[in-house]
């Protein structure tokens, strides 16, 4: 990942939550893709707050059929 991609829609999808401003209507009136800043607030998200790892279930906890 490019620091300068990330950081390039970091700061527009801070700027949404910061004037807390529909998503559509910031992409409308900044000329850009919605679809690309709803990818990058999920990516941002994600990175944010790290990977969550897969709960592991011992075998003789497991819920059988």
């Amino acid at each position: 990942m490019s620091n300068k991609g990330y950081e390039y829609w970091a700061a527009h999808v801070a700027a949404i939550a910061d004037e807390g401003i529909d998503t559509k209507a910031y992409a409308r009136r900044e000329s850009l893709s919605v679809s690309a800043l709803y990818y990058w607030r999920r990516r941002i998200k994600a990175q944010q707050h790290g990977p969550h790892p897969l709960a592991v279930v011992p075998q003789d906890q497991r819920v059988r059929p």
